[in-house]
């Protein structure tokens, strides 16, 4: 079965992968308008082709630290998986350049990530902390919606045994860094001390979900989140201890995405959700001990989103 085909980490199944987001992506190759003028379409097909490199290299990124982090101690290539079919979708709904914001903003949040789950039996954390809080800072320039991510360092540090309030004044400093770096740059240039303002079309209404395949893609994507919730919650306590601590920050960061996306109605905030979404499916997929019913929900999972790309090809 697919599933069982994926739960390893032989080289082969790299190519298996990049063939499959080529395929995914192929719909958005093909409704490109080809009478716009070539300066255009290089452009479009250069923007598409930035995406996917960004998307493979960020799922395998994602991948390979869950691993390593024993977050999820099976290796395979089922999160890499999940994560390119979460985000074959979202890259139909908005313009290509917002698209390789967005991508970009996700490789952040895999470096903030990264720093957190680090921070597990780290006697002098500050670097991890000044580092994740630097990194958020510098996105907030672009929404300050941003900072309420600086709760999940401080989250992840009381998880982790390891907060102290020296912490709060670290993360202070690393929090002003980027904006004094801007204030400064704005005095010597004789201009207006400000924020900078990205104006980005940003909205949930992107997300057109109206067809029958996209709904029944939602609806299956939908099915499988409640089975891994209920996996999750289910063995969460039978878990090693870093793999059960590093889960309750996973979990914090996927609710805490939700949340700004829907109060901030930002498909930004949305996009983020995919990551944290990916590790808690693919450990579902990994561990569930009914194999044919997860058998079943992959095999659900992987053709309605193929039939959902070749439907947009109509569309």
């Amino acid at each position: 079965m697919i599933l069982k085909f994926l739960k390893n980490t032989n080289s082969y199944l790299i190519l298996f992968l990049m063939i499959s987001l080529i395929l995914f992506f192929l719909p958005n190759l093909i409704m490109i308008n080809y009478h716009l003028p070539i300066k255009t379409i290089v452009l479009n097909l250069f923007e598409i082709f930035l995406i996917m490199v960004m998307v493979f290299f960020n799922s395998m990124g994602l991948n390979n630290l869950i691993y390593e982090q024993d977050v999820i101690k099976k290796p395979s290539i089922i999160l890499s998986f999940i994560f390119v079919i979460l985000n074959t979708v979202f890259f139909d709904y908005c313009k290509l350049d917002f698209a390789v914001i967005a991508v970009s903003i996700s490789f952040f949040f895999l470096y903030i990530l990264r720093y957190l789950l680090t921070l597990f039996k780290t006697k002098k954390p500050y670097r991890n902390v000044f580092n994740s809080v630097l990194l958020i800072s510098t996105l907030s320039i672009i929404s300050t919606e941003f900072l309420i991510f600086i709760l999940l360092v401080f989250f992840a540090a009381i998880i982790f045994r390891n907060f102290e309030w020296r912490l709060l004044f670290i993360s202070l400093i690393s929090s002003i860094i980027p904006y004094l770096f801007i204030w400064s740059y704005q005095y010597i240039s004789n201009q207006n001390l400000s924020l900078p303002n990205f104006e980005m079309e940003t909205s949930l209404s992107y997300l057109n979900l109206d067809t029958f395949h996209a709904q029944f893609w939602l609806i299956v994507v939908c099915l499988v989140t409640v089975f891994s919730v209920i996996e999750i919650f289910n063995w969460i306590y039978k878990k090693s201890i870093k793999s059960r601590e590093s889960f309750f920050i996973i979990i914090m960061y996927l609710v805490i995405t939700i949340f700004l996306a829907t109060i901030f109605n930002n498909i930004i905030f949305l996009y983020l959700s995919i990551a944290p979404l990916s590790i808690v499916i693919s450990n579902f997929f990994s561990y569930y001990r009914l194999t044919i019913i997860s058998e079943i929900l992959f095999i659900l999972l992987f053709f309605s989103t193929v039939f959902y790309r070749i439907s947009i090809i109509n569309m």
